[in-house]
This record gives C-alpha cells, structure tokens and sequence, in this order.
C-alpha cells in the first residue's frame, strides 16, 4: 500500500508542478509581451516627444539666427530715403527729427527712432554732425543685440580690401564699430580675419564656427547694406555671435542638472561646434566610435530630415562614455545653403523607469496568480494525496481481510492434528515468503491403517498459488481414499489439473505412503525433491527416480517406489524455498548447508525442525526469505525389523 501511495503522490506532484511550470510559464511569456509591448509605447512616446522637443529646440536655433539678420536688415531697409532735417541736438531724445519715409523702426522704450546705415555714416565721420547723435543711434542698434551678439560693426569690405592710404582710412573708416563701446580694435582684427569671406557675401549669411580668440569661438552674421538699392558696393553689418550664447539660451536648458538629457550642435559636415559636454566639441559623428552614431548621422546627412535611433548598449561618443539612450538628429536651417544639425539624447533608463512603474504592478499581479495558482495546485494535490492514501488504506484493509481469511483457509487445509500412532512421530512448519503460501503439506490415515504424507510446492505466490493448492490437496485426499496407491494418485490428480484453467502454473509433488506394520514406505513423485534418510548420524537423499511435473501432460505416467526402512529411522520432506534461501553475502544455503545442519541424533521431530529454522534463520542474517519454506520431519520408533534401507528389488546407495 505504501509503495502504490507513494507512486501515486509522485505522479500527482509531477503532474501538479508540470501544471505548475506551464502556468508559470504563460504567465512568464505574457508578461515578458505586456512588458515588450509597453517598452515599445513608451519608446515610440519618447521618440516622438524627443523629435518634437529637438525640432522645437532646432526652429528656436534657426529664429535665434534669423532675428539677428531681421535686425541688422532693418538699417539697410531704411536707405531708400534720407533724413529731410538733419537732427541739430541729442539734448532731448524725443525730438530727434523724422524722415521723408518710414524707413526702419527701432523700438526703445517709450519713442521710435528712425535709423539708417547712411546716417550712422555720416554722423560719425569727423567734423560733420555732433557725434552725439551717431553715438545714440548705436547705442540704439547695440540695444538690439547685445543679448545675443558680443561685437557688431559695419564694414566696406571693397575698401577693406582695396590699397587705400592709411590716412584716408584715418579720415574714413572701413571698419566701424557700433558696439560695444571702445570695440573698433576687436572690429577691425575679425574683419580682416574674416577678410576673403566677407568679400564673396551678397545676401544674408552665416559663417563657419571659428575660434576669435577674446571674443571666443562663434559664427559671423553678416548683412549686406549698399548705399543705395542696386548698388554694388560690399557695404556690410556684421555681427559676431558667441556659440555660447547659443549653448545658454538653448542647449543648456535641454540638459538637467542629472545629465539624463544631453544636446550637441554640429555644423554642416557634422563636427561639433557645441554641446553639453564641452569635451564633445570638434568631434565629428560621421567618424564616430560608436557604428550606430555614425549610422545615424549618415542617414540624416543624406536625408536631410529628422532621424532617431535607439542605442540599447553603452557606448562611446568622442572620449565621453555613455549608457544606453535615445538619441535623435534634425537638420538645422540657418542661413547658409547646407544645414547645421542638433543632436538630442535621452537615457533609456527614464523610458525604462516609466515602463518599470507601470510593470511593476503588472508583476504584482502576476505573482499573485502564480501563489494562487501554486496554492490551489497544492490543495488540490494534499487532497488527491489524501483520498488516495485512504482508498489505498481501505482497499489494503480489505485485501488483507481477504488474504487472512486466505490464510486461514490454506491453514485449514494444513493438518493440525497429532498421529496417536506410537510408532511415528511427525512435526512441520511453513513459512510464506508473502501472506499466502504456494507451499503445502498433509498427512492422514488410509482406511487400511497406512498413513499418507504429502508435501508440495505451487508455482508463484498469492491467491492463484493458493487457489492451486487447496485444489490439488482435496484431489489427493479424495483420490489416495480412491486408489490408494501414490503412483496411481499422481497420475489422477495430474489429468485433473491438466483440465483446469491454471495457465502457466503447475505443482512439484512427493506423495509418502508408510506402513507402519510392515516397516515399508511407498514413495511417489512429480518433479519434487526426494526425502532425506537419517540414520541417527546424517542424512542423504533416498534414491527416487525423479518424473514430470503436475499440470503439464495429462498423459505423463508417476510409478510407486517402494522401500523398507530401518528402525528409528528419520525422514525429511522439503520445499526448494530452504535451497534458495540467500545470506547476505547473495550465497545459496543449497543442499550442502540442509544436510550440514541436520546431521547427528534427534530425539523427536520438532526438535529437528527447531534445529533447521534455526539453521537457515542464522545463515540468511535477517534476510528476506526468497521462497516459501516448508518442512516435514518424521521420526520413526525404533523396531527390532530391520537395520537397513532396502529396496525390494535393489539395495539402496545412497548419494
């Protein structure tokens, strides 16, 4: 029962933890796909609001330039008229004088004040109006642009390039700057090194990023401004704008203060002019470390259209390392003919943050189901378990009644009585090697007085052994009544078995007539061991010619043997289940070890079956018996009859 309970709460368990593993295992697989599918919203999310964020950021760039060319076109703008009255006094702001036209406004606090590049000119060329008013005016236009630009002078680049004399430049400048004040030094050194760019400029533009040493790296806005609509003349308002006005007023604000956002503006061939980590600056993304950089400055490149690209692996960007991010490119249109490019990147770990908040409940609930799913798969295996260890434990119960009353029956079949015979004396014992034997013995008395002893063994155990057995003893008994002789006995009982259904299964069989009388023994037998003869000093086989077994040819022929034995002889009937027995060591006890063991004088029969339980007892160690053990001893009394064994027709040679 323990062994089938044990089997069936195995099999429940690895069927339950396969359930197990399989719901665990969906659970797994959704949410490793909720998980994806969410990682993925949040990604296409951020990479929309990044795009949108660095386009912003780019516009913001691009009208940052365009403002400060609106400005400086606003003087050239106002040329097309000239000042009707020359302005006399800058002693009151407010009654500066108009114009003819419009011409350009620039706005400051409560009043207008019109404005052209003619009359910046020509007020502040020496000794022809008051200074004053030049000197407001560009107060005025420096205004303007002093948030944004760091020097802004204007510049004949015909005459900055021409061979005119120093002291005609002394009267007339080429150079003149507007502000801030005291710059005309700072002027003349970035025109001159500016000098063949300014030259080629005929319409708004924007210079390379440069280095200009005090001022610090920037670009040049540069606006023509001729004398005159259709003049030829490189009359020009230039504007030098730091990069790190761009950087304050723009990038910076794109990066916190925990880095996670970082922003870099590279020019038209995709160096960096600036960015949020300063080491950046020069490195070129189209020769970039890192493949998936360089990838994507390539596809803007040649697209000429916002990009993005995931990085999901650290990476090296120049000498910075960074980890996983987002990272997106978008063309800038400033005013040269090839855009400039912004570069936005945004850690991961925020997309992955957000992603992980919003999970993170998705794996609570997932834990959930898999302990309520552990916890119902175990209640239900304990209840399994539980019904089946009682049904086990019922059916056991049952089973055992059964084969007790088996028992008993087989035991019923056995013969309890005593021979009142004071002439013999017989004693047996029979130990199943499971509850019910396959083993028998018997003995009765004929109606002439001769006494019958049998012994047998049933192939296998259980109830079809017993079964078998308690059929063969009642076929013996009523036959031996019948016939009585043991050969003719044999030979009955042997086509009655043949006719009964006991597949694969038959019956090894001594039958044992004595006569008491005459000192005689009738011996007949089917596949069975022949009985052991003692002397009072060992014992040896009796010399039986061995014969079929029962239950296998209806037709097989059993004759008697007959033998006369000595007085106060013993004899031993046995089973093969002594033969088998096995020490620990895995040796058979074999015939050796019985005859061993029961050699010398016995006074009674019992005391020579005590002697063989014993015998085998101590060589099997506490082993298990393989087979059932049965024994018969007999003693006879002494009798003045005979001294030897014979055989009526032979003697006897014992081997």
């Amino acid at each position: 029962m323990e062994h089938k309970a044990k089997m069936f709460a195995r099999w429940v368990l690895t069927i339950h933890l396969l359930l197990l593993v399989v719901v665990i295992a969906m659970i797994f697989f959704a949410s490793k796909s909720v998980y994806e599918q969410a990682r993925q919203q949040a990604m296409d999310q951020a990479e929309g609001s990044q795009e949108l964020l660095a386009k912003q950021t780019a516009d913001g760039i691009k009208a940052f330039y365009d403002s400060i060319r609106d400005d400086l076109d606003l003087i050239h703008r106002a040329d097309d008229e000239e000042p009707t009255t020359p302005p006399t006094s800058a002693a009151s702001p407010t009654t500066l004088p108009s114009t003819r036209a419009s011409g350009a406004r620039i706005l400051l606090g409560p009043f207008t004040l019109p404005f052209s590049f003619r009359m910046l000119n020509e007020v502040g060329a020496a000794g022809q109006r008051d200074n004053r008013v030049g000197s407001i005016l560009g107060l005025l236009l420096w205004r303007q642009l002093d948030t944004r630009a760091s020097l802004l002078f204007a510049v004949d680049a015909d005459r900055l390039n021409s061979n005119e004399s120093a002291a005609s430049l002394a009267r007339n400048p080429a150079v003149r700057a507007i502000g801030p004040p005291g710059s005309n030094r700072a002027a003349h050194d970035v025109a001159e090194k500016m000098q063949a760019w300014l030259a080629k400029i005929e319409q708004p533009s924007v210079s390379v990023f440069q280095d200009f040493g005090e001022w610090g790296a920037g670009n040049v806005v540069c606006v023509p401004a001729p004398e005159r609509p259709g003049d030829k003349n490189h009359r020009l308002l230039v504007a030098l704008v730091p990069i790190q006005k761009v950087r304050g007023k723009f990038l910076d604000k794109l990066n916190p203060a925990d880095n996670s956002t970082a922003a870099t503006l590279a020019d038209a061939n995709m160096v960096t002019m600036v960015s949020s980590d300063a080491i950046l600056v020069g490195i070129n993304a189209l020769n970039a470390e890192d493949p998936h950089v360089r990838e994507l400055a390539r596809l803007t490149l040649a697209s000429k259209q916002p990009e993005t690209q995931a990085i999901e692996q650290p990476y090296r960007f120049g000498n910075v390392s960074r980890q996983p991010r987002m990272m997106t490119m978008v063309p800038v249109s400033v005013m040269t003919g090839k855009p400039w490019f912004l570069m936005v990147s945004s850690r991961l770990s925020q997309v992955d943050a957000v992603v992980n908040r919003i999970f993170k409940k998705a794996l609570y609930w997932a834990i959930f189901v898999v302990v309520a799913m552990t916890a119902i798969l175990v209640s239900t295996s304990i209840s399994m378990i539980r019904g089946r260890t009682r049904m086990e434990r019922v059916r056991h119960q049952m089973l055992k009644r059964d084969i007790d009353q088996a028992r008993e029956i087989q035991k019923a079949w056995l013969p309890s009585h005593k021979i009142t015979l004071p002439q013999i004396d017989i004693s047996a014992v029979n130990r199943p090697a499971n509850h019910i034997s396959g083993d028998f013995y018997n003995w009765f008395e004929l109606p002439d007085g001769r006494l019958v002893i049998t012994i047998g063994d049933v192939t296998g155990h259980g109830m079809s052994a017993a079964f078998l057995m308690a059929t063969t003893q009642l076929l013996v008994r009523t036959t031996m009544m019948r016939v009585g002789d043991p050969g003719r006995c044999m030979e009955e009982v042997n086509r009655q078995l043949c006719t009964q259904i006991f597949v694969g299964q038959f019956v090894t069989m001594l039958i044992v007539v004595l006569d008491l009388e005459r000192g005689e023994a009738q011996v007949a037998t089917a596949g069975h061991y022949p009985p052991l003869l003692g002397d009072g000093m060992s014992f040896k086989p009796m010399p039986v010619e061995p014969q079929l077994v029962l239950g296998v040819d209806g037709t097989a022929e059993y004759p008697t043997e007959e033998f006369v034995l000595p007085a106060g002889a013993s004899l031993l009937l046995y089973t093969d289940g002594v033969l088998d027995v096995e020490g620990p060591n895995g040796k058979r006890y074999g015939r050796k070890g019985l005859t061993e063991v029961v050699s010398g004088h016995f006074e009674s029969a019992r005391a020579l079956v005590d002697a063989l339980l014993v015998g085998v007892d101590r060589f099997r160690g506490g082993k298990d018996l393989p087979d059932d053990l049965t024994f018969v001893a007999i003693q006879l009394a002494t009798s003045p009859k005979a001294s030897k064994v014979l055989r009526k027709e032979k003697p006897v040679s014992p081997s």
